[in-house]
């Protein structure tokens, strides 16, 4: 048995070898198969990766564009509403300038109404001080008309006292006294019709006043009682005046003025012209300053050049006569 054995050992082995090899092949293949399907596998997962991040990056390129068109989108309306805000700006500007124009023409043609109104009321306003300058002037006249009857008159007084000096001198010496009484007395008879021609004249400037300015007419009447002060100071002084322009009725009662009353006399005059002048400077200053303030500039000036040399203008009008 034992040879039979080994005579079919060989035989057994060549049976079973290709099963062996078949075993090997199958399971090769099953291996094959296996690392197949893992790599199948990697294969599907790698493209599931892909694919995902492929979606992904479609995903957030989709999300930007979302993004840019919203951007775009804010942006257009900005745009948009800044164009609408220039456009209500421009709109409001020109408005404006339309407002603007009307109200320079609205202001150019209240200036023309003004300076017709201001060139009536100029043209009224020198027509007023034309006739007050005729009132003065012809005020002046008749006062200088008074005046030289009153020097006729005391030249008669004087004549006559004159011709009856040679007769006697008791009656020379009477007549003296009378004729000196007489200068003496002169300035109490010219000082009632003075008073009464003051007040007449300043009542009737007063009336030719009334129409202008009431700040006006306050300066234009201080400064009128200032030329009455100085009238009434030299009506005052007629007496000293008289002594001057006929020595020869006083010479002999000389006694009678004394010399320290007579330089007091001069330097009171010297001293009133000068308080005088301060004083109407100073008023035609306010008058200067409430003409430039209540008419126009060429009135103003005619206005106080005329009141200004108002005074110089009559005392050479008398030195003339």
């Amino acid at each position: 048995m034992e040879e039979d054995h080994r005579i079919y050992q060989p035989f057994v082995e060549r049976k079973l070898q290709p099963l062996k090899v078949q075993q090997e092949k199958k399971l090769q293949t099953k291996f094959k198969l296996k690392e197949e399907k893992e790599e199948l596998k990697e294969e599907e997962k790698l493209e599931e990766k892909q694919r995902l991040e492929a979606k992904q990056k479609v995903e957030e390129q989709l999300q930007r564009m979302e993004e840019n068109i919203l951007k775009a989108q804010k942006v257009s309306e900005m745009r948009k509403q800044h164009e609408q805000q220039v456009q209500q700006k421009m709109w409001e500007q020109l408005k404006q300038r339309e407002h603007q124009k009307l109200e320079e023409q609205k202001r150019i043609e209240d200036l023309k109404k003004i300076k017709e109104r201001w060139k009536l009321r100029e043209q009224q306003q020198v027509k007023e001080l034309q006739n007050i300058e005729k009132m003065l002037q012809r005020q002046d006249q008749e006062k200088e008309e008074r005046m030289q009857k009153q020097l006729q008159h005391n030249l008669q007084k004087k004549e006559q006292p004159q011709r009856n000096r040679q007769e006697d001198k008791l009656t020379k010496y009477n007549i003296n006294n009378s004729l000196q009484e007489a200068a003496v007395n002169a300035p109490e008879q010219h000082k009632q019709p003075q008073q009464e021609n003051v007040k007449q004249k300043q009542q009737e400037i007063k009336v030719q006043l009334e129409s202008l300015n009431g700040h006006l007419y306050d300066y234009f009447k201080k400064r009128l009682q200032v030329v009455e002060n100085e009238l009434s100071y030299h009506k005052l002084n007629d007496l000293h005046k008289q002594q001057k322009r006929y020595p020869q009725i006083c010479n002999k009662n000389a006694d009678a003025m004394a010399p320290n009353k007579r330089s007091g006399l001069s330097t009171s005059e010297n001293n009133f012209y000068k308080n005088y002048k301060n004083r109407i400077d100073k008023i035609d200053k306010e008058l200067a300053i409430g003409n430039r303030k209540l008419m126009s500039d060429r009135l103003a000036r005619s206005f106080f050049d005329w009141y200004r040399n108002f005074l110089h203008n009559v005392k050479e009008r008398k030195v003339t006569k």
